[in-house]
């Protein structure tokens, strides 16, 4: 049998108080301590994000999936603790395992990719089937578009696009173009059978899917805010090409029998 580890409390009493949120050691030191502190029950923890890739600034937090070995709930909490903004998100396997089949039915992959990319904190057996669990669900891709929501998705494009068009004040057009980088990215790859992405992982994601489009398609947001919508107009067409064309006449969704007062 192989020697027992310090608990978390034990390893909490050994670390530093300051924060240097551009070092990997210091980051997971910070995250041990965190974990013992709020979660000292908890069979185990992953760490994800920045904070421990080698990415961090200054503003970095830090981010950790903790697992228990069951509850009555999943939750969401943050805090901060020795100078680091905290976000835990706090799971048991079961409770883990509906939010990953959640975010492949959404094809948006948070808590698998911080899972499948984040550092364990403990050795559980069950950490090890976690991570190789969220893994294999990165690998395998989303679930199919559904054509209802692929359908809805060309039909907003296609209105803002056709808004862009149209001579109005700068102010309009800038929140015209932001309106439309979201739908345009979760469209372009979800329709290639690839994982979408929010916020900073955007350009990563369309990077790998097709190095010439995220270039295309970074340019066109740039130049539309900042006043010429063409390029961006050139990017609606392109994604809207590839899924049929745009959608407007003829289009229609039905709102459920129970939507009534």
């Amino acid at each position: 049998m192989s020697k027992r580890g310090p608990s978390l409390r034990e390893l909490a009493t050994r670390l530093p108080s300051h924060r240097a949120p551009t070092s990997r050691a210091p980051a997971l030191e910070a995250a041990r301590a965190a974990l013992a502190a709020h979660h000292p029950g908890a069979v185990g923890a992953f760490v994800a994000g920045s904070a421990i890739d080698g990415t961090a600034t200054e503003h970095s937090d830090l981010d950790i999936v903790v697992i228990y070995e069951a509850l009555p709930n999943a939750y969401q909490h943050s805090l901060r603790f020795q100078g680091w903004p905290v976000d835990f998100v706090v799971q048991d396997p079961d409770t883990l395992g509906f939010f990953f089949e959640r975010e492949r039915q959404i094809g948006v992959p948070t808590l698998p990719t911080m899972v499948a990319e984040g550092t364990p904190l403990g050795d559980p057996p069950i950490l090890a089937e976690l991570q190789d669990g969220a893994r294999a669900i990165l690998a395998a891709g989303p679930a199919p578009l559904p054509d209802a929501l692929r359908d809805q998705a060309r039909y907003q494009i296609t209105a803002l696009r056709d808004d862009l068009r149209d001579p109005r004040p700068a102010s309009e057009r800038a929140a015209i173009a932001v309106a439309l980088h979201e739908p345009l990215v979760t469209l372009y790859l979800r329709s290639r059978g690839r994982w979408a992405a929010l916020g900073k992982r955007v350009p990563r994601a369309l990077q790998a899917a097709d190095p010439g489009f995220a270039e295309r398609f970074s340019a066109g947001f740039a130049e539309a805010v900042a006043g010429d919508p063409a390029a961006w107009i050139a990017v609606c067409d392109e994604v809207l090409a590839g899924v049929g064309g745009p959608l407007s006449d003829g289009y229609r969704t039905n709102a459920p029998r129970q939507w009534r007062m």
